[in-house]
């Protein structure tokens, strides 16, 4: 899928383009030099949302425990229950799941099946581009089939994960998850840290506590952040036109916190900066090129969305980076420490206030008994 310009990079590739060599975001030019015979094809939007309501409507219909919605036509299921009352066996339930899927949405569906959200993404994989894989109840069978997986499988494991991996593991360009476990838990926490780390240690043995329970356990489930990043187009001549768009970002923001019901304490804005060796104008056009980040954040001492508040701080946030504005490339705006609104204002009313007006007394008697700066604490 493309843009249908003769210059634009691929955004979205097929798995036959990629066994060319193709991948996501790949010039044009290039990827025919790979594919002489790829085919460009427009977004259809309109019939992917189409085709994504038919895909959860159907899930939805069905004896399932949970589900975890990941995008528009993948989700995260839990078919514990269908599977203890069908007389058939795990594959069967899923093939029937698959079958019912591939008809209605005349799309082609993968499922992957494990006992938990690793093994069962770990499973979508052998499973597509067209077809059901089960991971293995049994711990060796489940074991054999860890030994293969490659790091790189794992989810979250990006470029910088990965390099730390090939200096902790020298001489070895496939790194599979049999190596992994056969490093000690400490070596992993002492170089990827104590979260990850200690991730990485279960993740070679196939565990995994992750949760898709939303309606069991909703605070698991509860915005953590809310941002947006433009990274295409920013191109300024003057700084007030930067503080503009800084206010359209900002009643952006304010837009998607409402409709998520939602409010937060810091304010984040993200600067992307052509860097010094790079043009003016890169190779695609409009876009950021090789740049540099700042980032700046503000504590907003109560919750809020106001659209006011948000823009005074990021045009504070602005001026005290100092940066050119011909000079940006890439802005980026996120809100975090989020609570829902009913929450806030529910702290906003229990908070103590100080007693400044009295009935019956005089002005003499309020001043001898209001309390002293020196005695009042403030909790954040």
């Amino acid at each position: 899928m493309s843009h249908p310009l003769t210059s634009i990079a691929y955004h979205v590739v097929s798995r036959i383009a990629r066994d060319y060599g193709v991948k996501n975001g790949m010039w044009m030019s290039q990827a025919k030099k790979l594919c002489p015979n790829i085919i460009a094809l427009p977004y259809q939007f309109d019939e992917y949302e189409i085709r994504s309501k038919m895909f959860y409507d159907t899930l939805l219909s069905m004896d399932i425990d949970s589900i975890l919605p990941v995008s528009v036509d993948e989700a995260l299921l839990d078919i514990t229950t269908m599977c203890e009352t069908d007389n058939s066996n795990i594959f069967d339930v899923v093939k029937s799941v698959k079958d019912q899927l591939d008809t209605l949405t005349c799309c082609t569906v993968s499922c992957g099946v494990g006992k938990n959200v690793l093994l069962a993404k770990l499973a979508l994989r052998e499973a597509k581009p067209d077809g059901v894989f089960v991971v293995p109840q049994g711990e060796s069978e489940m074991m054999n089939f860890l030994d293969r997986v490659d790091v790189k499988q794992l989810p979250g494991m990006g470029r910088k994960l990965f390099t730390k991996f090939e200096s902790l593991l020298p001489g070895k360009s496939d790194i599979t998850l049999a190596a992994l476990r056969a490093v000690g838990k400490m070596v992993l926490i002492n170089t990827f840290g104590n979260k990850m780390g200690e991730k990485l240690y279960e993740y070679s043995r196939g565990i995994d506590n992750t949760s898709i329970d939303i309606l069991g356990e909703p605070e698991k489930f509860l915005r953590k952040s809310i941002s947006i990043d433009i990274n295409w187009g920013i191109r300024f001549e003057k700084d007030s036109q930067v503080e503009s768009f800084l206010f359209q970002l900002s009643k952006e923001l304010n837009k998607r916190l409402l409709d998520a019901g939602m409010v937060g304490t810091l304010l984040t804005l993200k600067l992307a900066i052509r860097h010094p060796d790079s043009p003016v104008e890169p190779a695609k056009y409009m876009g950021m090129g090789k740049c540099t980040f700042l980032t700046k954040s503000a504590r907003l001492g109560v919750c809020t969305r106001e659209i006011g508040v948000i823009s005074m701080e990021l045009k504070f946030l602005l001026r005290f980076l100092n940066i050119k504005a011909k000079e940006l490339r890439g802005i980026g705006i996120s809100m975090t420490k989020l609570v829902p609104e009913d929450q806030a204002a529910a702290q906003y009313t229990n908070q103590m206030r100080l007693p400044f007006k009295f009935e019956g007394k005089n002005k003499a008697t309020v001043l001898k008994d209001a309390p002293k700066v020196e005695n009042i604490l403030y909790q954040e």
